[in-house]
């Protein structure tokens, strides 16, 4: 993929051309080029013409009109950007895999990931899930890692986000009364299985939480101490029961 940046001389106008493998193309890319040479010029306005022939290559045409006449563009970082933003979802996490310092991945490299779960989480996401993935196929006394964060309206509604990895399918029926006992109730599940080459599978599951407790806000410590009270729960290293509250609303 390469792109070519022109700026008129005679006017505020500026062409983007980008060249892309038809293979490799999709209405996808075609949006999020325009979004991304729009958002690095501050939010100029874009018009674009998409060009597909008989050749092996196409041709998107972005032209955007920054707001003010006498701005230097780095043509060079609006190259970069553009052909970065060309690149799919699956290509970036191929590169964090590859460029990863330790070879964790190594046993699990994923060649089927449902579009839901590319649109939930993005590439250094899922370089993570797989990292934990990787981990608990080499610890038989886990079964799941549980990370839990507040969601961005979380202050208004208090919507907090767990992010379930697992080496095995998860029960709703377990998972419910073990939250429900830690002061949450589920407002949405999005459940996401990877395959690899081999045929492995890894699971990921995301659960939308609402807290009982109008009172209740997720800090750091309160989401690692939820986190371990429902993988040691779910685990059947501890026993599900009403205490379990104690951890999110008395620090316990």
């Amino acid at each position: 993929m390469r792109a070519f940046i022109r700026q008129d001389t005679y006017g505020p106008a500026i062409s983007v051309l980008l060249y892309a493998p038809q293979g490799r193309f999709s209405p996808v890319i075609r949006r999020a080029v325009v979004a991304a040479v729009s958002q690095f010029l501050d939010g100029a306005a874009v018009d674009h013409h998409t060009r597909i022939g008989d050749t092996a290559l196409v041709r998107v045409h972005v032209t955007a009109w920054p707001h003010t006449a006498d701005e230097s563009i780095d043509v060079a970082e609006l190259s970069r950007v553009v052909v970065e933003a060309a690149r799919s979802w699956t290509e970036k996490l191929d590169d964090l895999l590859a460029t990863a310092s330790t070879s964790g991945h190594d046993d699990f490299i994923p060649v089927a990931v449902p579009l839901s779960y590319q649109e939930r989480f993005s590439p250094a996401q899922a370089a993570s899930h797989l990292s934990a993935f990787s981990k608990l196929t080499k610890d038989p006394h886990r079964r799941l890692q549980l990370t839990v964060t507040p969601l961005a309206q979380s202050a208004a509604t208090d919507l907090s986000s767990a992010i379930a990895v697992t080496t095995e399918p998860m029960v709703l029926a377990s998972v419910l009364p073990i939250f429900g006992h830690l002061g949450y109730e589920l407002a949405a599940e999005h459940p996401h299985t990877l395959t690899s080459a081999e045929g492995k599978l890894a699971y990921v599951y995301e659960f939308v939480l609402r807290s009982r407790y109008r009172q209740h806000r997720l800090d750091a410590p309160t989401a690692a101490r939820t986190a371990e009270a429902f993988e040691a729960s779910y685990g059947g290293l501890t026993d599900a029961d009403a205490l379990q509250a104690l951890v999110t609303t008395a620090a316990m």
